[in-house]
């Protein structure tokens, strides 16, 4: 009497640890596609209403990288088994992301050296009407990384400075291919980084003036909206922060960028209507 219970009680297990495991799917017939059996099959054993072989058993097990001695656990230990399972596969995953942009950006610190600097960098938001956004950037080495440091001020250029309208940020900078891509990292402040991702185009004159881009990125506040944004960076002629050039990052008019030709062709391209922005709903 005590072995059939004891099958009755694996049998039940099985059958809610394959629920669980076809929850994690974004449909059954995702599920019963990666496990290899047919819909109507797979559904059986979600409702309990007929038994996998081994043979099944084995499928499930490989299709979501268990050990199949695990599927007749209770179920409540084989959820606590499956998220810390999950959990460390999601550390793997990040760490070895960690490693390969960190590879990638001591292999470009050479080649980014001539970037060093301070500079404005300019773009347009996508909430803020015809206005375009100047902050302070610096680009520095450290410990054979390149790096950039971005100040933002949300308030109209030459106004006091206040606390709430300030956004820093710090990104790691690497060569991808033949551009050089720039990628936003968690700071002491704030430890989940935005999803910010700029893309600069390479220059290969002697003496970096001026680079252009493309910004991905998530605005500061409000909404929030995904958005992408064309950017540019001048390069400011000296080698310490001024406090003139901080006080004129902030929110400056369109037809006010319009008197700095350079910048505002690189923002709008040829025809010069507006800066080139997109918001992603």
């Amino acid at each position: 009497m005590e072995e059939k219970q004891k099958v009755q009680d694996q049998n039940a297990h099985l059958t809610e640890n394959i629920r669980y495991l076809v929850s994690l799917m974004p449909s059954i017939a995702t599920a019963s596609r990666d496990i290899g059996i047919n819909r109507q099959q797979l559904n059986k054993y979600l409702n309990g209403s007929s038994q996998p072989s081994l043979r099944t058993m084995r499928r499930v097990a490989e299709a979501f990288d268990v050990a199949i001695e695990d599927l007749t656990l209770p179920p409540p230990d084989f959820a606590r088994k499956m998220h810390k399972f999950r959990e460390l596969e999601q550390v793997s995953i990040q760490q070895s992301l960690t490693s390969e942009l960190t590879d990638q950006a001591i292999s470009s610190s050479q080649a980014l050296r001539p970037y060093c600097g301070l500079y404005f960098r300019y773009y347009a938001l996508p909430s803020t009407g015809n206005q375009v956004l100047r902050s302070y950037a610096m680009i520095y080495q450290k410990d054979g990384l390149t790096f950039a440091r971005f100040i933002e001020r949300f308030s109209n250029a030459g106004e006091p400075w206040k606390i709430a309208h300030i956004r820093r940020s710090r990104h790691l900078l690497s060569f991808n291919g033949d551009r050089i891509q720039c990628i936003e990292l968690p700071t002491v402040r704030n430890q989940k980084a935005s999803p910010n991702f700029t893309i600069f185009y390479p220059t290969y004159m002697k003496g970096v003036r001026y680079l252009s881009g493309f910004l991905l990125g998530s605005f500061a506040f409000g909404r929030r909206p995904i958005f992408s944004a064309s950017v540019a960076l001048e390069r400011l002629p000296v080698d310490r922060i001024r406090r003139s050039d901080l006080l004129n990052c902030g929110l400056l008019s369109f037809d006010a960028l319009l008197r700095h030709s350079e910048i505002a062709h690189r923002l709008c391209g040829n025809d010069m209507s507006s800066p080139v922005v997109h918001i992603m709903e």
